[in-house]
C-alpha cells in the first residue's frame, strides 16, 4: 500500500496492476486485524463465495441438537397445555351442570306458588304440572322465562304433550 507520505515523495510507487494485486491479497488474507476496511464493500472473495453452496458449520451439530431439544420441549409444553385445556373444559362442564342443577332446584321450589298464580289453571292441573315438570327440568326454566300472560297456554300445551 502507498501511504500519503509516500505519494508525496513518490517513494515506493507501484504500478496499477501491483496495487490491485496487493489489495486483493490483503482482502483475502488480512495481515493487520486492526486495519479498518469497509465491510459493506464486496471483495472478489465475497463474490466467488456467493455462488458456492453453504458449508457445514462445525457448530451446526450442536444447533441441530438444540433444535431437537427445543422441539421436544415444545411438544411437552403443547401436550401439557392440551391436557390442561381438556381438564378445564371438563371442570367447566361440571360447574355448569352444578349451577344449572342449583338453579333448577331453586325454581322447582318456587314452581307451586308460580303455578297457583296462573289464572285459569285448576288445582288438579297445578299438581299434574308439578309432577311432570319434575321429569323435565328444562321446562321449569322455560316456564319461568315465559311472560305471565303466556304461562297458561304454555302449561296447557306442556300437560297435553308430556
Amino acid at each position: 500500500m502507498i501511504y500519503a507520505k509516500d505519494r508525496a515523495t513518490r517513494k515506493d510507487a507501484q504500478a496499477v496492476e501491483d496495487l490491485i494485486g496487493a489489495a486483493e491479497e490483503t482482502d483475502a488474507n488480512p495481515s493487520n486485524p486492526n486495519e479498518s476496511t469497509n465491510a459493506n464493500t464486496p471483495t472478489l472473495g465475497d463474490v466467488s463465495r456467493a455462488h458456492l453452496p453453504p458449508t457445514k458449520d462445525p457448530g451446526s451439530d450442536s444447533s441441530g441438537k438444540k433444535r431437537k431439544k427445543n422441539e421436544a420441549d415444545f411438544s411437552t409444553i403443547s401436550q401439557a397445555v392440551n391436557t390442561m385445556a381438556i381438564d378445564m373444559k371438563e371442570a367447566c362442564m361440571m360447574l355448569s351442570k352444578s349451577v344449572h342443577s342449583n338453579i333448577v332446584q331453586e325454581k322447582f321450589l318456587e314452581l307451586p306458588g308460580a303455578l297457583c298464580g296462573v289464572d285459569g289453571l285448576t288445582l288438579v292441573q297445578v299438581h299434574m304440572a308439578i309432577q311432570r315438570f319434575g321429569n323435565h327440568p328444562n321446562y321449569i326454566l322455560l316456564f319461568f322465562g315465559t311472560d305471565l300472560e303466556d304461562r297458561l297456554e304454555m302449561v296447557q300445551d306442556f300437560l297435553a304433550n308430556h
